[in-house]
């Protein structure tokens, strides 16, 4: 801080003085590392000398890219004098051959040119015939913009290069950099998606200087429904934030209701709710505003669903404190493609607010158009791949052969187009401040440059292996205000913080072991420090003094790695060994308020003046006012000392940390330690030492996963038992062990853990299990711990007689739940053990709904309360216009499989409380145990005495997604008195577990909705899309294209078509890569028979048919109760037939890429009836006779 004060006074020969004497001249081993202080100087400075300086060593070529690109990006934060001829000597220096000459130079050159134009110091025109004044006037910005450039002019220039002028555009922010955007913008001049999404988002930007034009540009793009769902959003995006009217807000919720698009209206739902909940001061008159439009959708059950996060959505998570008049914001936008599985758009911005201010601190932004052509490249499935696509762990695209000539045929009478992958483009930008100051474009040049032909370890070692040492410094804030009061005198405000980081990166050590072992050898050094000083007080000018106070705060925080790993993929095991170089100082941080009386002198020299000002500076508060502490952490736990020293304030101590703990959320607490509103005096300092006794000298950690097969040995240091309950089956198991030494020459403190999760083949028998061991840690420990867990559920099978009555499915049905805890010196029964043995059934609000479904009774009551009842009515419904499983059967078959109430025992003996034992620290602080203690925080509060039993009855009941999610329990103890918890919060979905198991169903799809695959399902003469479009099927005999893999590849292919059989009315043809699948009746009167490549292949139930290509299996056929199964693993393909209904499943790989009746399954209904040829049908049953095959031998509808 001190030498950025002199440097401030260095004229343009003093900086060529100090860069030819002493930056030019230093010793070799420091000169780079010279050289960045001296630019970062420069940078930070920002006046007119140091700044023409740097823009000369970047035109001589004298810097490095990386430095010319920091000096660039740097150059708008710091800059102090704006003028004409300054921003004219940046523009010329973007022309300069060795700025041109690198793409990464240009950019942040151009960048920073329009940002710092289109600053604070432009005075914007008010409309389109006043001109732009100051730093933005048009004879200045000339030299770096063309506000005439149409997108016509441009389209043979590299998208980057777009990219940065559009981009520039947004940093300008005036009326014709706005009137630019729209010709990008305006569908009519043809622009290209990427760049019409790169000038939605420049004006975005600028959409805050004038809002009322930004509005009527992105408006009309917002409400033209045909426009795609990412061009749609992002025209929203940017009406939002130019703070529109109530009447806007309203008439976009009211057409929300009736939009086609699924993606805008999950999008503009969540951004209109998370605005509407949001803390952040700013947005406090548009949630007023939002209250008004929300009420709109309430009755509409479509809108209370909760927010998935695999559509389109935004999610805030703000505060703010007005105590002390801070807070800040984390907006997080994800906006999805419409012809991919990858998102188009990943927005993350953060802002904070002070006294008033909003700064948009940072703000990321990634954007990809056709990466999903790698990521087939990189998990596609290919002939002989044994991985699952549904997980993503596939190969390479594979080499297609001939295809059978029926299909051929097929694909030849249609003439479809295939969807084809855009050209790999993408870019990441980084705002600061509100202003752009850099941009990555990657397009396939890029990709194609980074090949190499080495082996990918090697690789790895140019890339992490170079050895960098490297500081930066910044200065983030440099204000000084002076201005005139009523009491002749001036008041002050100096702001000044400077930022340091130090990286020393040592080359990576990589060799080579043996079963194919790799080991790093690691050592880093990263050093960040930050110090702020903030004053205010007044200027005697008479005396020539001044007063005032003020603080100066300091944080450092240091670490040093050493760390030598292992990888050995054959065994699944990484290995880390970090010896620990004590005493390590790992964070120092003081905040000093003070006071001064200082006199001034303006033709003194000011070489000393921080020296002598520091010295006169005195302290706000008196050493007897602090307390001073000195604590000691985990010294005899781990070996390693954590000593934390330094000085609080003693005054209001005690009521201060309990609003912190207890008053405050984390966000808040985060503003408190980083502001210091009260300007309490603090010093904090933390370093680790060896402990006195048996010291730890390096530490050990070992992480190792295994898959095993039933047929696999099992071999663990626990006592396992994989088998579940009484099934004799072997399952399959994975397996997760943990392994953690703290080594010292004179003691060894060692944790060992495994995590084992067991399933058996059909899925409905599972069991997990966990093994804790720790030797004693400390010195009155003489016997460790060790934990036994064994959790077990088996679920019932569904019985598929009962599918005509689906009321009655689940009734009866139950799963058997058993958790077993043994803990203490050993697992033996000697020592603490706690058993829960229980049922799960449908609670009794449910069984009620279920037997009245069943008698076919009305509904009495409320509708919310009768959720199930409801969908068995209009399944049934359903039924009674010939549909077996309308969108509502299925619906109800996965919410009345929904086993919430559980009935338990619990059985307690030797009880010791666990959670002392592993967690001391939970005991000793009140703070750091959680606030409610959910399901077994509740049947922990009733254990008394060593030994007891209680009965747990936990009934979860429907909530409302506006509510918390919780269970109401009745706990009955031994004597007999029954105590109610109503309202206990759950964490999970573990009390409400489903037993639904068709259609790939698992309860991770309660989680996540990536976990819930779509299906569609063909069903009489309709059929539902995988976005929910009900499409009505022509009468005809000939085969129709259900679903289709329509991208380049080709990989599957699914045909059904109508039969003369009464019982059996549909025939399944199915290609997989170039084999041909058939399930369909061959006569008029018989069963349904399964035929690989023309020849009849068995199926029977309990012994599934698998074929094979390149001797793994392609797909499998698996039949029950007249139902069969296709299973493709590796294809991402799942098929369920019975002859008159198909049900559909593809792997998300395929979203966007698939046509056919099934549409392209992008999660937006309104792209889905689509034709052969890419045509938009109006019409589904004109849209279903484009996807019948022609053939002699079948009757094709007429057109």
């Amino acid at each position: 801080m001190m030498l950025f004060h002199n440097f401030l006074t260095f004229s343009y020969d003093d900086i060529n003085d100090v860069y030819q004497n002493h930056v030019l001249t230093a010793p070799e081993d420091i000169k780079e590392s010279l050289r960045s202080i001296f630019l970062d100087l420069l940078a930070a400075a920002g006046l007119n000398p140091h700044v023409t300086f740097g823009l000369n060593l970047i035109k001589h070529n004298e810097l490095s890219v990386d430095a010319a690109e920091s000096f660039y990006t740097k150059l708008h934060l710091n800059l102090k004098e704006v003028s004409p001829a300054l921003l004219q000597e940046i523009a010329d220096s973007c022309k300069s051959e060795a700025v041109k000459s690198h793409r990464e130079i240009w950019t942040s050159c151009k960048l920073a040119a329009s940002a710092i134009a289109g600053g604070k110091g432009c005075k914007h025109a008010h409309d389109d015939h006043e001109e732009d004044h100051d730093t933005c006037a048009p004879e200045i910005i000339s030299h770096m913009f063309n506000y005439s450039v149409t997108p016509r002019d441009i389209e043979n220039e590299p998208e980057y290069e777009s990219t940065v002028f559009i981009r520039s555009a947004g940093n300008l922010g005036t009326r014709k950099a706005m009137h630019y955007l729209e010709r990008f913008i305006d569908p009519k001049w043809h622009a290209n998606e990427p760049k019409r999404m790169a000038a939605l988002w420049a004006l975005k930007q600028a959409a805050k200087q004038h809002p009322e034009l930004a509005r009527s540009i992105v408006l009309p793009v917002f409400h033209n429904t045909s426009e795609p769902s990412e061009i749609r959003i992002a025209a929203f995006l940017v009406t939002v934030i130019t703070d529109p009217d109530l009447f806007v807000l309203r008439h976009i919720g009211l057409e929300v209701l009736t939009d086609p698009s699924d993606q805008v209206v999950s999008f503009v739902t969540s951004a209109f709710r998370a605005l509407a909940s949001s803390k952040y001061p700013c947005h406090k008159a548009l949630a007023q505003k939002l209250q008004y439009v929300l009420p709109l959708w309430e009755t509409n059950p479509k809108f209370r669903k909760p927010l998935d996060k695999a559509s389109s959505h935004l999610q805030i998570s703000s505060g703010y404190n007005p105590k002390y008049d801070y807070g800040g914001l984390t907006l997080v936008e994800m906006i999805r493609s419409h012809d991919s599985y990858l998102p188009r758009n990943l927005y993350i911005v953060m802002k904070d607010y002070v006294a008033g201010h909003s700064t948009d601190t940072v703000a990321f932004s990634f954007e990809s158009w056709g990466l999903d052509k790698l990521l087939n490249r990189l998990v596609g499935p290919q002939p002989g791949s044994t991985k699952s696509l549904w997980n993503f762990m596939g190969r390479r695209r594979f080499p297609r052969d001939a295809s059978a000539k029926e299909r051929k045929e097929i694909e030849d009478a249609l003439h479809i187009h295939e969807r084809e992958y855009d050209p790999v483009y993408a870019r990441l930008s980084l705002s600061v401040f509100g202003k752009a100051v850099d941009s990555w474009d990657f397009d396939e040049s890029i990709f194609e440059a980074v090949k190499t032909k080495d082996a990918p370890a090697q690789t790895v070692e140019k890339i992490l292996g170079k050895a960098v040492r490297k500081k930066s410094f910044y200065v983030s804030q440099d204000m000084t205000y002076l201005h005139p009061t009523e009491l002749g005198v001036p008041v002050f405000f100096d702001f000044k913080q400077a930022e340091f980081i130090y990286a020393n990166r040592e080359k990576i050590d990589l060799t080579h072991g043996d079963n194919a072992e790799i080991h790093l050898n690691i050592k880093r050094h990263y050093l960040y420090e930050t110090r702020l000083q903030q004053m205010v007080g007044f200027a005697w000018t008479y005396t020539r003094s001044s007063l005032g106070s003020g603080y100066d705060a300091r944080t450092v925080i240091s670490w040093p790695l050493d760390l030598k790993a292992t990888i050995a993929p054959l065994e699944g095991k990484l290995s880390l060994n970090r010896p620990l170089h004590l005493p390590w100082n790992a964070m120092n941080h003081h905040f000093h308020p003070f006071t001064f009386n200082t006199p001034y002198d303006l033709t003194r020299s000011h070489s000393n003046a921080i020296t002598e000002f520091t010295a006169k500076a005195k302290p706000l508060y008196r050493p007897d006012e602090l307390l001073e502490f000195d604590r000691h952490y985990f010294g005899e736990i781990f070996g390693v000392g954590m000593n934390v020293k330094g000085h609080l304030i003693k005054r209001g101590l005690s009521q201060a940390m309990f609003e912190f703990y207890h008053g405050m959320t984390w966000r808040e607490r985060f503003y408190y330690l980083q502001i210091n509103p009260n300007w309490h005096p603090r010093s904090v300092k933390v370093y680790f030492e060896p402990a006195g006794d048996a010291p730890t000298k390096e530490m050990d950690i070992d992480i190792a996963y295994k898959f095993l097969e039933p047929d696999d040995e099992r071999h663990s240091h626990f006592k396992i038992h994989d088998q579940i309950g009484e099934d004799t089956e072997v399952p399959s198991t994975h397996v997760l062990n943990l392994n953690v030494n703290f080594k010292g020459d004179a003691k060894e403190r060692k944790v060992a853990a495994e995590l084992r999760y067991s399933f058996n083949h059909d899925l409905f028998n599972h069991k997990f299990q966990f093994f804790y061991e720790r030797t004693p840690f400390r010195s009155d420990d003489h016997e460790g711990l060790k934990i036994c867990l064994d959790a077990s559920a088996k679920f019932p099978h569904p019985d598929w007689s009962r599918v005509n009555e689906l009321a009655t499915f689940y009734q009866g049905k139950h799963i058997d739940a058993n958790l077993d805890i043994h803990y203490g010196s050993s697992c033996d029964e000697s020592q603490s053990s706690i058993h829960l043995h229980g049922q799960y059934t449908h609670t009794d609000s449910d069984e009620v709904q279920l037997v009245n479904a069943a008698a076919g009774k009305p509904i009495i009551g409320n509708l919310r309360y009768n959720g199930l009842h409801r969908m068995a009515l209009k399944c049934q419904a359903g039924r009674q216009q010939g549909i077996a499983f309308n969108y509502y059967c299925l619906k109800f078959l996965r919410h009345s499989s929904r086993l919430a109430k559980l009935t338990a025992d619990v059985e307690w003996k030797n009880y010791k409380p666990l959670l002392n034992k592993l967690f001391p620290l939970h005991t000793k602080y009140q703070a750091l145990r959680p606030e409610h203690g959910g399901f077994f925080g509740v049947i922990r509060s009733h254990f008394t005495g060593e030994n007891g039993k209680l009965h747990v009855v936990s009934q979860v009941p429907w909530w409302d997604p506006k509510e918390e999610p919780h269970t109401n329990m009745l706990i009955t103890t031994e004597d007999g008195q029954h105590f109610h918890h109503w309202n206990v919060p759950t964490f999970s979905h573990m009390l409400e577990p489903r037993v639904f198991s068709s259609l790939g169903y698992s309860n991770m799809g309660e989680y996540a909705k990536q976990y819930k695959h779509r299906y569609c399902d063909l069903q009489s003469l309709s059929l539902r899309t995988f976005d929910g479009t009900l499409v009505k099927l022509p009468e005809t005999d000939c085969y129709k294209v259900v679903s289709r893999d329509c991208s380049p590849n080709k990989r599957f292919l699914v045909l059904a078509r109508s039969t003369n059989n009464p019982s059996l009315t549909k025939a399944l043809k199915v290609f997989i890569h170039t084999t041909k699948l058939e399930i369909l009746p061959v006569t008029e009167d018989s069963g349904l028979i399964v035929r690989v490549d023309g020849n009849k292949v068995e199926v029977v139930p309990g012994r599934p048919y698998s074929h094979t290509d390149h001797d793994v299996e392609l797909f499998e056929v698996r039949t029950q109760e007249k139902w069969y199964e296709v299973i493709s693993k590796s294809y991402g393909l799942y098929l369920t037939f019975n002859g008159n209904l198909l049900f559909v499943q593809t792997a998300p790989f395929y979203r966007g890429k698939l046509c056919g009746l099934c549409g392209d399954y992008n999660l937006d209904k309104n792209h889905d009836l689509s034709g052969p040829d890419g045509h938009l049908y109006n019409n589904t049953l004109e849209f279903a006779k484009s996807y019948v095959v022609p053939s002699p031998d079948c009757h094709a509808p007429a057109h």
